[in-house]
């Protein structure tokens, strides 16, 4: 019988009770003794057939474990308090869920009802929020009660929105503190998440409290879901019942984006952090309620460390870290007195939740250590930058992963009830180490796992209909995912499990058909072409049916290959572009031009064809040259604008043939290589006609390193049998020479009985220190180790008890050291003056799945390494990550050509050269609103959401922006989100929240302010549209009937020119481009186009009715008088608004799927825009505007909402941006696409055309 057994069949037990008591870590209460009796009975240890047996003896047992001194463990109060299974006001939930832990929909009771708590109650609740319950115990925050009791009361919004950061006590303060006051007027008092807000339940309570509406944008929530919650508290409202809900304040903008609570956060009651006086009573006054003393050197000490005088720390910590450090200070102390040596054996502020997660994580064993990942990587909903604490159901859990989770429970780090598993408090994410790295090392398999989650929910509730399954390019990508995620420890539920299989299983027998119709249709071209021959009569029918059937087959064939460019790209974007680019030259259908545009938003590389196996890649010096060893004993150099290598010299003979390591003289006239044969000495000065030099030590062969050193005088080899061999080197006839064939011989190991090959050897600038690495732990070190010195062994750098280091790198100034590990990290060093014996660990760069086989550092300090986990990594001089690149196999290869570019080689047998363009990408961790550039696209400004109080000004010259500046706002004012930039790219316009503008000119900086403000309108500011002349500024909110436009003609003197009522607040507003008319589709069934011939005196011109509901859209033509709008009715029409009194529709077409956000036109004009709520952008081929067609869908992420996609560089590129800090860039020009993959390096092999375009005969796509 298992745990879970149990509870379903003792109604009064939780879950999280049971664990702990089974586990052992905390003892049954005197209050439930009567369910402890049942359990025993239940197990037959407690007398047979109705005889009381030995219950007197149990109950005897636990009175004395009970009452056994020592440190103390505090529970939630309701749960195992004493007061466990009470009845009387809020003692158990109204649907019949069991006494115990308060359901979140109990009706709360009022403070009378509420037992007092005892002296062996805790005074602290630690990580988790205050309830109901504790009322008694929370103190601190009597003015934001008040203020938010008031503030209910007045009624000055219809839903009270609490705004705060993760951590300020927001859920305490309503559940603690607010809800009791209510309740003691008698009042009914319902505490609920989102997910538990239902119609009896939004009708009945005469106060809601919604709490962590935050929710409502996780993963696991559908639009459906969400618009459904929120229309219930929209009807609530209407009636006039008080509702307050509580949001995290990263989450305003999304919850901005709807008109339910867009009054609500206009005017919210935002929560910070305590003063150092309320903090102070937080800290004393609980325990002083339970006969307690705080001494007062740990209050002084707590409010140094935890909010300093300055004004430092992490707010979002605060409360939650300052609660868990009392707690277990508490557990310590002893005669009622929590003192300062408690807080120090506790492990103090920053130790405490560290401490006792890791004292929790090193009783598991190996398996139950594996299991705690597992459990805690379910336990979180990863969104771009913000990792978000998730209720995970208990159905989606193991029993393994259940029984792993009670001991954290019983330390308060986890919450389980009957129905889910939950983090705490999300402190735990950013205070455990541990789970840091298990988060951060697969963050996109995290955000992976959480559409999975979302589709599979999806596809249940379809009835398992194929229907639901993700396309075909999805699916493939999900089964890499779901390859790479068994050995990162990811766990997958049952009904996870069985959609992947059914995706995979479906579009397997979808393939399978399609494969079949091919070979159908090329049997049936085939079959016409003899009917033309015999049937003469009929040629011209005969043509035609042969042009019919074989353009069908062409297109099916072009669709197919389309579906496995988009399947291919993720994990090797070469063969993924390489795969459009043949589909789109079979046939240019909509899918294989979407897929070859799809792949410029994403930095592409050229291949190179060498030999399957590991090997080694190293830069030329002449310009655009490399070369290649490998596994078949022949050095390959490319030229980066070839195709075949430009030579190829065969090193090695007999049956061996592997070449391991390769080096370049510091002149770049010879290369070394090490291998099978020995070292071979290899004269590249031509890079077209390589020639041997020499062959050093065959018969010692083979070799796996080799080193120049950084003077040129010393060649060091590394043998299979241990040693280390250096031979000096002079220059001879203008080129290094080896001068003494007998090698001096170095031993790192003397005396070993196993004798490990020396897989790498590295030279510190000095040219007299060597690193080496031979299968064992720590890097040796030989000093005095050029050809003439002793080579003597040195001091070791030690690498841990797990990892042995494969590969070595030292930077050009020899301030750091680099060594990638079979313990599936990076790990550096820091050397001060070429001390080896003080050089100091830095933090290891982890999030690697498996081994780290070379690392590489560049002039600048830039570190490239290749992992076994088909990853390339490249990281900044400081450690953090720069990019990552798929590298379709295991990498054993990784080196920077130059500043722009890096090589790389994987077991495939293929080279691969990354453009690094996206290395200096501007980025964003919360959503991009609006976007901003100057008459020639040459610079733009990205308008951050509210949470990042800054816009990012960007060079968009390149093939993706590239950060040149921030604005942020005036203090206690702060962005909507609206921009927009004057023509010649010098002032920057920012909407605010509070309705009212501020004005940024040139030149940007890193922080720059604003140079002008002005009041305009009452709201929050969602569209500020500046006309093409950089006169006229455009400014409307979503709140308010009106729009303001304001005279920027001289942008450090903006004044208000009129102000128009409009007939619905606006959602988007748009000038034509010669500046005369103004487009304002609104919230309500109309588009309105004002006339601004005259800015001073605009007039209405007309109103096109497009429809209620969803986000309109509208935008006009850059060079015409075109004008394309989307509404309410899901149909997106194109006008001819030469008169804008009249204008005249041209055409119509059913909007893609999802919400439209934003409609546009191409730099060119002859494309229309979309983007949507599904991630994609669309464009329609309007080249004829009265017949719009399809002509590519491109595609971002799934996860971001695209609010916008502007044509915003030079050439015309797309950029988009959204949700998520999405910044995606497109290109819309097909033929230079083309040329950027026909710019070097192979196309397609054979096997691949056989596999991916079968029947097909090759042919050169760059032709």
């Amino acid at each position: 019988m298992s745990v879970r057994d149990v509870v379903r069949l003792v109604p009064a037990l939780t879950l999280g009770t049971a664990s702990g008591w089974f586990s052992g870590q905390h003892v049954p209460t005197r209050s439930s003794e009567a369910t402890l009796v049942t359990v025993l009975d239940l197990l037959g240890v407690n007398g047979v057939n109705g005889d009381t047996g030995n219950t007197d003896e149990w109950l005897a047992a636990v009175e004395r474990v009970r009452s056994r001194p020592g440190p103390r463990r505090a529970g939630p109060r309701g749960a195992d308090a004493d007061r466990t299974g009470e009845t009387g006001p809020g003692s158990g939930s109204e649907d019949g869920a069991p006494s115990g832990t308060p359901s979140a929909r109990d009706r709360v009771p009022p403070r009378s009802a509420v037992p007092r708590p005892t002296d062996s109650d805790s005074p602290y609740v630690g990580l988790r929020p205050y309830d109901a319950l504790d009322s008694p115990l929370f103190h601190g925050r009597a003015p934001e009660i008040e203020l938010v009791l008031r503030r209910s009361a007045e009624g000055r919004t219809r839903i009270l929105m609490v705004v705060g950061a993760s951590g300020s006590g927001k859920s305490s303060l309503l559940a603690a503190g607010v809800a009791p006051r209510w309740a003691d007027d008698g009042s009914s008092v319902v505490i609920a998440r989102p997910e538990e807000v239902d119609a009896d339940l939004a009708g009945s309570a005469d106060h809601l409290i919604v709490d962590q509406l935050e929710e409502l944008w996780g993963a696991d929530v559908d639009d459906a879901t969400r618009a459904g919650v929120l229309e219930l508290l929209a009807q609530r409202a209407a009636r006039g019942l008080p509702t307050v809900a509580a949001l995290r304040a990263d989450f305003f903008q999304p919850a901005l984006a709807e008109p339910v609570l867009r009054e609500a956060l206009d005017d919210p009651v935002v929560i910070g952090p305590p003063s150092r006086e309320a903090l102070a009573e937080i800290i004393v006054e609980p325990a002083r309620s339970l006969g307690y003393t705080v001494e007062s050197s740990l209050v002084t000490l707590l409010l140094d460390t935890v909010v300093p005088a300055d004004g430092g720390g992490d707010e979002r910590s605060l409360l939650p870290l300052l609660s868990h450090v009392l707690l277990v200070c508490w557990e310590r102390s002893r005669r009622r007195r929590i003192t300062v040596d408690d807080y120090y054996a506790s492990g103090g502020t920053e130790g405490a939740i560290r401490a006792t997660a890791e004292a929790v994580y090193q009783q598991l064993g190996p398996t139950g250590r594996r299991d705690c990942r597992a459990l805690f990587l379910r336990l979180v909903d990863v969104r771009s930058a913000r990792t978000v604490r998730r209720r995970a159901p208990l159905s989606e859990l193991s029993e393994e992963l259940l029984a792993v989770a009670a001991p954290f429970a019983d330390v308060g780090l986890l919450t389980v009830d009957g129905e889910a598993v939950t983090p705490t408090h999300e402190v735990v994410f950013s205070s455990w180490p541990r789970l840091v790295d298990w988060i951060d090392s697969d963050r996109e398999g995290l955000r992976v796992l959480g559409r999975v989650r979302s589709w599979a929910a999806d596809w249940e509730a379809s009835g398992r209909d194929d229907g639901a399954l993700p396309s075909a390019s999805a699916s493939a990508d999900l089964e890499l995912w779901r390859d790479r995620s068994e050995s990162s420890g990811v766990h997958l539920a049952p009904s996870e499990l069985d959609f992947l299989d059914a995706a995979a299983a479906h579009h397997e027998a979808v393939a399978r058909r399609d494969r079949n119709r091919i070979r159908t249709l090329t049997t049936l071209a085939g079959s016409l072409a003899v009917v033309t021959v015999l049937a003469l009569v009929a040629t011209g029918f005969a043509l035609r049916a042969t042009a019919t059937a074989q353009e069908t087959r062409d297109s099916a064939l072009s669709r197919s290959g389309a579906v496995s460019s988009a399947t291919a790209f993720s994990r090797d974007p070469a063969l993924g572009r390489m795969l459009a680019l043949a589909a789109y030259r079979i046939h240019p259908t909509t899918e294989a031009r979407s897929a070859l545009l799809n792949t410029s938003r994403a930095d592409v590389p050229l291949r190179f064809e060498t030999s399957a196996g590991s090997g080694r890649v190293i830069p030329l010096p002449d310009a655009g040259a490399f070369a290649a060893v490998g596994s078949d004993g022949t050095l390959r150099i490319f030229r980066e604008d070839g195709g075949p290598p430009h030579a190829a010299l065969g090193l090695t003979s007999g049956d061996r043939h592997e070449l391991h390591s390769s080096d370049l003289s510091p002149d770049g006239a010879v290369l070394a290589v090490a291998g099978q044969g020995g070292v071979h000495l290899v004269d590249v000065r031509d890079t077209s006609a390589p020639v041997t030099l020499s062959t050093l030590d065959a018969d010692d062969a083979p070799f796996h390193s080799v080193a120049f050193s950084p003077d040129g005088r010393t060649l060091a080899a590394g043998s299979h049998d241990g040693r280390v061999l250096r031979w000096p080197v002079a220059e001879r006839g203008g080129i290094p020479t080896v001068t003494d064939l007998g090698a001096r011989v170095a031993t790192p190991d003397p005396g070993s009985e196993t004798v490990r090959p020396v897989e790498a050897l590295a030279w510190l600038p000095d040219s007299s220190t060597l690193l080496v690495t031979n299968r064992t732990f720590g890097i040796k070190t030989l000093l005095d180790a050029a050809a003439d010195g002793s080579g003597r062994r040195g001091p070791d750098i030690d690498t841990g008890p797990v990892a042995i280091p494969l590969s070595l790198a030292v930077s050009p100034d020899g301030t750091r050291i680099a060594a990638g590990t079979t313990d599936r990290s990076v790990q550096r060093w820091a050397v001060e003056r070429g001390d080896l014996s003080g050089a100091r660990p830095l933090p290891s760069l982890g999030g690697w799945n498996a081994y780290v086989n070379d690392v590489s550092y560049d002039d600048s300090g830039r570190l490239a390494a290749a992992g076994s986990d088909e990853r390339i990594r490249v990281y900044g001089a400081t450690g953090e990550m720069l990019i990552e690149l798929p590298a379709s196999q295991v990498a054993t290869g990784a080196r920077f050509m130059d500043e722009d570019h890096l090589l790389t080689y994987s077991v495939d047998g293929l080279v691969r050269l990354w453009p690094l363009d996206r290395l200096g990408a501007a980025s964003e961790s919360n959503s991009i609103f609006q976007t901003g550039s100057s008459a020639d696209r040459t610079t733009g400004v990205l308008g951050v959401t509210a949470a990042e109080l800054h816009h990012t000004i960007v060079d968009t010259t390149g093939p993706v922006p590239v950060e040149t500046g921030q604005v942020v706002p005036d203090p206690e004012t702060r962005f909507s989100g609206s921009v927009a930039m004057s023509p010649d790219g010098r002032a920057v316009y920012a909407g605010l929240a509070d309705g009212g503008i501020q004005v940024f000119t040139a030149p940007f900086g890193s922080a720059t302010r604003s140079t002008a403000s002005l009041p305009v309108t009452g709201g929050v500011v969602v569209a500020t549209p500046l006309s093409p002349d950089g006169r006229t500024l455009a400014v409307c909110s979503d709140t308010d009937r009106q729009l303001g436009l304001v005279d920027v003609s001289d942008p450090t003197r903006p004044s208000l020119r009129v102000t128009i009522p409009l007939p619905d607040p606006c959602v988007v507003a748009e000038f034509s481009s010669d500046s005369r008319q103004l487009v304002v589709p609104t919230l309500g069934p109309e588009t309105v186009i004002i006339d601004t011939t005259d800015p001073d005196r605009p007039s209405f011109a007309h109103r096109l009715t497009t429809g209620i509901g969803g986000s309109p859209a509208a935008g006009y033509a850059h060079d015409s008088p075109l004008l394309v709008t989307s509404g309410g009715d899901k149909t997106v029409r194109l006008w001819d608004a030469s008169d804008p009194t009249a204008p005249r529709e041209l055409s119509s077409f059913v909007a893609p799927p999802g919400e439209i956000y934003w409609a546009g036109f191409s730099a060119d004009d002859s494309r229309v825009v979309l983007t949507s709520s599904t991630g994609q952008v669309s464009v329609v081929d309007i080249t004829d505007p009265g017949t719009p067609r399809p002509w590519a869908v491109l595609a971002g992420t799934t996860d971001a909402l695209l609010y916008q996609a502007r044509a915003a560089s030079p050439e015309g590129d797309v950029l988009a941006v959204g949700t998520e800090g999405a910044i995606w860039m497109w290109r819309l020009d097909v033929d230079r696409v083309i040329d950027e993959a026909c710019a070097g390096g192979v196309q397609l092999t054979a096997e691949e055309w056989a596999r991916h375009f079968p029947d097909t005969e090759p042919f050169d796509l760059c032709d």
